[in-house]
């Protein structure tokens, strides 16, 4: 930095002449006065008392015409400051830009825990209040502390995953209209969340719901093609089961698998039927073309009947 006038601080020597004291103390009042107003900080020759370096003081003021902020000499407080030497912002208050550009382009000379206010009086709807949080000189150790704005501006990525809780949402917050489709998994939902009390009817459509996840305990229908003598076997999951014969020969039906079950057989050939152990009803013999049954679980049989057609 270049010794100027009103940049200086000279005490006079007893040896300095009566004008060049005035001059000098005159400049020193002047540097006092504009807190050293310079690019760069005042050390050196700009700093002398009795003909001697002073040094930089604690507690002097500067104000660097490079960032357009005032700072303190202390030897206590100051870590790395941007602008050199011991001067720092702590305790002196905050820093104004027009813009978040405007921010980002001096964003190395901001010290840790300084805060910064993005302004001006035509763009209010933008004033965002800063600190730094680190000694990066980058924009990554800025934070936000202002209050969530009312813009509109908020997006998803500012909302940690999990930050929003059941008991913050009202019951009627959450709609249909609100959620996409595609982001309602299973993964995101209790079984025990799903009740009938919670499912409109129209709500439940086919789209909505995967193959794989639709189950059954039992299947209506079971059909078998059987060819002469041959054992009928009673599907374990068939409401009912729908034999069709051809041939010659004798069909053994084997003891039904629940309550209430049905068994249907019908012939285009030559069949006799040997129903299971137990079983009620008349049997034709081979003169049976259509057979029904019943299984009664209780008494572990069929009832059955046989019919005799032209």
């Amino acid at each position: 930095m270049a010794t100027v006038d009103s940049n200086t601080y000279i005490e006079p020597t007893a040896g300095t002449s009566l004008n060049t004291g005035r001059i000098q103390l005159n400049n020193s009042l002047r540097s006092l006065l504009t807190n050293f107003k310079s690019t760069a900080t005042p050390v050196g020759v700009n700093l002398t008392g009795a003909g001697a370096a002073l040094g930089e003081q604690d507690g002097m003021l500067f104000f660097s015409a490079t960032t357009n902020a005032l700072y303190v000499s202390d030897t206590v407080q100051a870590t790395t400051s941007p602008v050199g030497g011991n001067f720092t912002r702590r305790g002196i208050g905050f820093r104004s830009e027009t813009s978040i550009g405007a921010l980002s382009q001096n964003i190395a000379n901001y010290e840790v825990g300084e805060l910064i206010v993005t302004a001006t009086p035509d763009t209010s709807s933008n004033a965002r209040v800063y600190f730094m949080s680190d000694t990066s000189g980058a924009m990554s150790g800025l934070r936000d502390v202002g209050i969530p704005p009312t813009n509109g501006s908020i997006v998803n990525t500012m909302i940690g995953i999990g930050a929003i809780t059941a008991d913050r949402l009202g019951t009627g917050s959450v709609t249909t209209v609100k959620i996409a489709d595609a982001n309602i998994t299973t993964i995101k939902i209790a079984d025990s969340n799903i009740t009938t009390a919670k499912l409109n009817d129209s709500a439940v459509t086919t789209a909505k719901i995967n193959d794989s996840a639709v189950t059954q305990s039992k299947i209506l229908q079971n059909v078998q093609t059987i060819l002469n003598s041959n054992t009928v076997p009673v599907n374990a999951l068939a409401l009912m089961s729908y034999v069709k014969h051809s041939g010659t020969g004798t069909l053994t039906v084997s003891a039904g698998q629940f309550d209430g079950q049905t068994i249907n057989i019908r012939s285009n050939g030559t069949m006799t039927i040997s129903w299971s152990a137990g079983s009620q009803g008349v049997s034709l013999g081979s003169d049976a073309k259509l057979a029904s049954g019943i299984y009664d679980s209780d008494g572990g049989f069929w009832y059955f009947s046989e019919t005799v057609t032209a």
